[in-house]
């Protein structure tokens, strides 16, 4: 796993934490903005493994996010 993978693991795992304890707090709405989030960052991680390539810090624009 390269670092940019790694990164994005540590901020899916962050962005759930931040969720539950959203949703814990009675923010659901905000909770579910995390969970998307979420499932972005995972989702992201997994595409790039699969096609092993890392993530682009940085999309430029027009670019539409792809893995460099």
């Amino acid at each position: 796993m390269t670092e940019s993978q790694k990164e994005l693991t540590l901020k899916a795992c962050r962005s759930l934490e931040a969720a539950r304890s959203l949703l814990h707090e009675g923010y659901p709405e905000f909770a579910a903005v995390r969970a998307y989030y979420t499932m972005f960052y995972s989702h992201f991680k997994c595409v790039c493994d699969s096609l092993a390539l890392t993530p682009s810090p940085s999309p430029r624009e027009g670019e539409g996010g792809k893995c460099s």
